[in-house]
């Protein structure tokens, strides 16, 4: 809204009789001011044509499924770290604790977790949501509602939407297991040690985006090597905005998929065995959590390279 050319004021006072909680009244203030463009549609366009393969689907789906196994084992390894840490310095405060692994799958999987995530599926498919969550949902309508162009463009976002629709399911289920394994800790850590202000709802919703690859590209307690990479893509987000064509247009192609991309190269960069050690080194908290994806990463590397030297990548007999 800020480029409408429109005073501040002017947006303000139009503003006063909006309802921001109904979706439509929203969309229809965006577009009076933001009119949907030719470069809009081509989005839409190059995204569906991007997402409608079903093996993309898939390995979307498979890698987001993952995540509830993947949060499992770091806190399960993280609270393996940490009590050995506190043996070895009995003066260090405990952070993470083994019931936070079974309260994690209890609320993932509850009642709760389930009809949270059904409700976020329904509202991204319903239109009643129109907060972006995904690069590629295109969350507010380009078209007027009850209208053919309307139906045009859902047919056009169906894809994209059932799959921003499908991480916002899992992204609550994971959020329902966070805060459900957060009140173990939080009883843990005040039995032991008295006062400890648990983690908020926002910032385990936060953590449930993240494993989905919906994270912030940068935050200052992160590592160097992380904080690097992500402001490397908040530089190419400036120039996907550039008001040259060229500029925009080449980064638009060239980075289709720059926030869950460069979620997921952060993601190698804590789980590779050297770049890792860096990267939690130069981190301001949960180095034992990022101390355990580094070992995670390393196990795995080092089975990976057991597997393939002894021939076993492709199932063969044994040699010898």
């Amino acid at each position: 809204l800020g480029k409408t050319g429109k005073a501040l004021d002017e947006l303000f006072k139009d503003a006063e009789g909006v309802d921001f909680n109904d979706p439509a009244a929203v969309t229809a203030f965006f577009r009076k001011y933001s009119p949907a463009r030719v470069g809009d549609w081509i989005d839409v366009i190059r995204y569906n044509s991007m997402l409608s393969s079903p093996k993309t689907f898939t390995t979307n789906l498979m890698s987001n499924i993952l995540a509830a196994p993947e949060k499992t084992l770091v806190q399960g390894v993280s609270s393996v770290l940490d009590a050995i840490n506190s043996y070895i310095r009995p003066s260090k405060q405990r952070s993470y604790f083994a019931g936070e692994v079974p309260a994690f799958l209890r609320g993932f999987f509850s009642k709760d977790g389930f009809s949270n995530g059904y409700k976020a599926f329904a509202d991204v498919m319903m239109n009643r949501n129109i907060e972006q969550f995904s690069e590629f949902s295109g969350a507010i309508p380009l078209t007027k509602p009850g209208t053919k162009s309307r139906v045009f463009e859902n047919f056009l976002k169906f894809i994209p939407k059932l799959q921003d629709a499908t991480d916002r399911f899992l992204s609550e289920m994971l959020t329902t297991g966070i805060e459900n394994s957060n009140k173990v800790k939080a009883k843990k850590i005040r039995d032991l040690y008295g006062k400890y202000t648990a983690p908020s709802a926002q910032q385990a919703r936060q953590e449930g985006m993240e494993l989905l690859y919906r994270g912030e590209m940068t935050k200052d307690s992160e590592g160097i090597l992380t904080n690097s990479v992500g402001r490397i893509a908040e530089i190419i987000g400036l120039l996907r905005d550039n008001p040259n064509p060229l500029v925009k247009w080449l980064s638009k192609f060239t980075f289709p998929f720059l926030q869950f991309g460069t979620n997921a190269l952060k993601r190698g960069i804590e789980y590779n065995p050297l770049l890792g050690t860096i990267n939690t080194l130069t981190s301001k908290e949960k180095k034992i959590e990022q101390f355990a994806k580094v070992l995670i990463g390393t196990a795995t590397t080092g089975i990976l390279a057991a597997a393939v030297g002894e021939d076993r990548m492709t199932f063969s007999e044994p040699t010898s």
